[in-house]
């Protein structure tokens, strides 16, 4: 390989390595926690001699099964969305790279409740959309219920919360760039195409004072190992993300001047057409505005 050609890349790679530190860093502290957990067990197998320490030895085993059991039956409800900021190295010719946002959305069952906020889980989100799963629960994706009749002698397999919908919504904003236009023009001198980095109909705040607060010590700058570079799933302040009330609304501001792109599908069971003693699983991709409709609503063009 052409030594010059790798050595073009190596200052890139080795930003990129550098960014990767925050993401080893906590992988080793969950990874040492681990050990710790196991190494205090281990070492107070030998010291319970007495039977009041082996009782109070197997206490502890029996609550951390227990703990691990519940997160199993009902894990702890995440965030349904993520926004990761950055900041591009400095095109040639000039002293400052050009900044970036994206924020991606999933909404479905257990996350489909108004950006983040658990008090509203089930209720419609922001712009109306519902998952409508049906069934009793509502967090779940469709999942076989097991049970035994007729005095235990048969054993019965039923589907629960079978119909329902999800959405995924991505969200980019890009500062504008220098370049405007492509290379290639007309022979009038007007270039072939012209580009959007931002959405024409979405102005906002002035970018200077958004970018000022995204490119303060506060947020994209707050880590050394990740300098130019942000990414939060919190509103409020966490211990993970202590300056997100701040950094929040400045990353927002970008994402709503940018471009939005989202995807809505419905999946439900209904009886094959073919055979009524059969049934059929259904994934089908609909508009987001009624994907919770029974049937299919087909949008035509106004000169169709």
């Amino acid at each position: 390989m052409d030594p010059v050609f790798v050595q073009d890349f190596l200052p890139d790679s080795a930003l990129l390595a550098g960014r990767q530190a925050p993401k080893l860093t906590k992988r080793q502290q969950y990874l040492q926690l681990l050990i710790d957990k196991a190494t205090a067990l281990a070492n107070a197998l030998p010291t319970a001699a007495t039977q009041q320490d082996a009782a109070a030895l197997q206490q502890s085993l029996d609550h951390l099964i227990q703990v691990n059991d519940d997160e199993k039956l009902k894990p702890p409800i995440l965030p349904n969305w993520a926004s990761y900021v950055w900041q591009s190295p400095p095109p040639k010719g000039e002293t400052e790279g050009y900044w970036h946002a994206v924020k991606v959305e999933a909404l479905l069952p257990k996350r489909c409740y108004v950006n983040g906020d658990q008090n509203t889980k089930g209720v419609q989100d922001y712009d109306k959309f519902d998952c409508c799963a049906s069934g009793e629960n509502k967090d779940k994706f469709p999942w076989i219920r097991v049970y035994n009749t007729h005095w235990m002698m048969r054993r019965c397999y039923e589907m629960w919360d079978e119909n329902g919908c999800v959405k995924v919504r991505v969200s980019r904003f890009d500062e504008d760039h220098s370049l405007q236009g492509s290379v290639i023009k007309f022979l009038n001198g007007l270039p072939l195409w012209k580009f959007l980095y931002r959405h024409p109909l979405h102005a906002g705040d002035p970018l200077s004072a958004i970018l000022t607060v995204i490119g303060s010590k506060n947020c994209a700058a707050a880590d050394d190992n990740a300098a130019g570079a942000y990414m939060s799933n919190s509103a409020t302040n966490t211990a993970a993300d202590p300056n997100a009330s701040v950094c929040y609304p400045a990353v927002e501001a970008l994402i709503h001047q940018g471009f939005i792109s989202e995807t809505c599908a419905r999946y439900e069971l209904e009886p094959d057409p073919t055979n009524s003693d059969k049934w059929t699983y259904n994934i089908i991709f609909r508009d987001c505005k009624s994907c919770c409709r029974s049937s299919p609503e087909y949008h035509k063009l106004q000169d169709d």
